[in-house]
């Protein structure tokens, strides 16, 4: 499957561009409107969705946004044990951000760490520092 062929566009075109072609292809594809299709509803589907995680593959190296940039002092402090802690903030979406005394220890290189919610796409930039 070329996606690129399917949506009739080239690699370096934008996401904007990507569904506005999608939704082109839809339309010039459509099985009541046309009964030659080049295409099928499902490979049109198929395609766009393949460039929208192809993209979405391509962005990482963009700084990634945080919703909020909070001291470590501002998380709840959950024991596990009296050896263990991990940290929490509730999240909007009514999941949590949970960060781990594991992720701490692992990134004693820097002075802040981002957290990405357990339930959706929200990240926070933790600062804290080490003793």
């Amino acid at each position: 499957m070329d996606a690129y062929a399917i949506l009739n566009i080239t690699a370096s075109s934008t996401p904007l561009e990507i569904k506005q072609a999608y939704k082109l292809a839809l339309l010039n594809n459509h099985p009541d409107k046309c009964t030659d299709s080049k295409y099928s509803i499902d490979e049109i589907n198929r395609a766009y969705k393949y460039l929208q995680n192809n993209d979405a593959q391509q962005v990482i190296h963009e700084p990634p946004q945080f919703s909020e940039i909070l001291d470590l002092s501002e998380l709840e402090e959950v024991s596990l044990n009296s050896n263990e802690y991990y940290w929490v903030k509730p999240c909007r979406c009514g999941s949590e951000f949970k960060l781990t005394e594991h992720e701490l220890e692992t990134n004693t290189d820097a002075d802040e760490i981002a957290v990405n919610c357990l339930g959706c796409s929200l990240t926070i930039l933790v600062q804290y520092t080490v003793e």
